[in-house]
């Protein structure tokens, strides 16, 4: 018997009341194909795309919020968690309660040549600041000429409290996105998070980059597809291989072309939320049909 789709039984009124989280995929094709099938058709998928969005920490909080109205108590519970960790964290960066320096490092990302699929950042240490206001002017100097989309700022916060050693508190990553520099994701240690009496259930979601295998791609096996990410200048192709096995866990890899005669096709792994597993880049979000 074919599995009822019940979100398209709802009517035309329910669905404007209800948040449209896949207007987060950033590729076309696939987020008009996840709005169609309600491809997340539970809470911890709906939050596992939002964590994983290609949007600011306060963005993410906002939809979390909203996600929660129409929960389970647990689900509830999870998502004000992770909303006050945002808020916590936030209000670090921008309403420090005790003296904070900021160390900047800039990581300039690299395509290696567009023909292997591998990419990364060269990073550097810039500067110790005051503030995330100094740190945005630093990198308008820097990069405003040469493409804001081409680098990230990975700042460690430091908390220098009178009379006490300085304290390594957490990191932030910086983004350009959509116009704007935005702290894109946080990263603070599980253990802290522990003593503030975050629970392990939250610390997990917020930490986890699997949760796609179960999710296809709406592109046929053997598809030909153009990848970019924002700080690549030119796309690259490849073909997709697609797998389904008795689980129901979908297994995507887009195999590159080997431009370089090496004799091999280099991948991308797409069956995780981030490319490659923990890129940072979403899986959903820079590949479309060639």
């Amino acid at each position: 018997m074919e599995e009822k789709n019940i979100w398209n039984d709802k009517t035309a009124e329910e669905k404007s009341h209800e948040m449209d989280v896949y207007s987060l995929i950033r590729s076309a094709e696939i987020r008009d194909y996840y709005r169609r099938e309600n491809v997340c058709d539970n809470w911890e998928k709906k939050a596992i795309l939002i964590l994983h969005g290609y949007i600011s920490v306060q963005q993410k909080a906002a939809m979390l919020k909203q996600l929660s109205e129409t929960g389970t108590v647990e689900e509830k519970r999870l998502s004000e968690e992770i909303c006050l960790i945002y808020s916590r964290y936030t209000d670090m960066v921008y309403h420090p309660s005790v003296r904070t320096l900021f160390v900047m490092e800039s990581v300039d990302w690299q395509w290696n040549d567009g023909s292997a699929g591998w990419f990364g950042g060269d990073s550097s240490l810039d500067s110790v600041y005051e503030s995330l206001d100094e740190i945005i002017a630093r990198m308008e100097e820097v990069y405003a000429k040469w493409g804001r989309e081409t680098v990230i700022a990975r700042v460690t916060v430091v908390n220098v409290p009178p009379d006490e050693k300085a304290k390594e508190v957490f990191k932030f990553y910086l983004f350009w996105i959509d116009g704007e520099w935005v702290i894109k994701e946080f990263h603070i240690d599980d253990n802290e998070l522990r003593r503030q009496g975050i629970s392990d259930e939250s610390i997990k979601l917020m930490d986890y980059t699997g949760g796609w295998q179960y999710h296809p791609l709406p592109f046929e096996n053997g598809c030909r597809l153009k990848f970019q990410l924002p700080f690549m200048d030119e796309p690259v192709y490849g073909t997709l291989e697609s797998e389904l096995d008795g689980n129901g866990c979908w297994y995507h890899f887009l195999y590159l072309d080997d431009v370089d005669g090496k004799g091999y096709s280099d991948s991308l792994g797409l069956t995780d939320a981030e490319i490659n597993l923990t890129s940072g880049y979403s899986s959903l979000d820079w590949i479309e049909r060639a």
